[in-house]
């Protein structure tokens, strides 16, 4: 094997690490020839203590690697990238930039959930509360008061479910004020 700088790296020996979850690697080490075609080739192939460079490849990461990359450039993992920058990312904004939501504050997958559906809840409302609004003043006045009602009733709700379950006690007054802001803005 030779690299970029000229240095010949040969195949010294397999290795078997095992990280601190249990996975077991399997690593090919190679090693800088002791004789290179030059005296800097030389130098550029032993350490600052004289030792030989080694460079050590894993060759199974390096596959997935290259078929996610494969899997990416393709058209069809090109079509499903670009529509998801536009149907993914936004959601994930809006949860950090509106709601102040950076990390969950519960352990355990169920209760996650739990937190996390209150969440999505919480913006289904928001957009909801937001059509009404947008819907209502396209109309003439509406006399009937149960419209009015119940667009009241549903920001309510927004607000009490956002404030019970997503504010911080030292974030609640910076990010409530955003919280309304951005909803209920005319």
């Amino acid at each position: 094997m030779q690299i970029s700088n000229g240095v010949v790296y040969s195949f010294k020996n397999y290795s078997r690490r095992t990280d601190k979850y249990g996975f077991e690697r399997d690593i090919k080490i190679y090693e800088a020839d002791p004789v290179q075609a030059s005296e800097e080739l030389d130098q550029l192939a032993r350490t600052e203590k004289g030792n030989l460079k080694q460079i050590q490849y894993n060759p199974t990461w390096n596959y997935f690697k290259n078929l996610v990359k494969e899997k990416l450039t393709s058209k069809e993992g090109a079509r499903i990238y670009v529509k998801r920058k536009v149907d993914v990312e936004p959601v994930f904004g809006r949860m950090k930039g509106v709601f102040g939501v950076r990390r969950v504050h519960v352990r355990g997958q169920k209760v996650v959930e739990t937190e996390i559906g209150f969440l999505l809840m919480s913006m289904n409302l928001t957009k909801l509360a937001k059509k009404i609004v947008q819907d209502n003043r396209g109309k003439k006045k509406n006399t009937d008061s149960s419209a009015e009602f119940h667009q009241k009733q549903l920001e309510s709700i927004c607000v009490f479910s956002y404030w019970l379950v997503f504010a911080q006690p030292r974030q609640i007054e910076r990010n409530f004020s955003s919280f309304l802001h951005y909803t209920f803005s005319f």
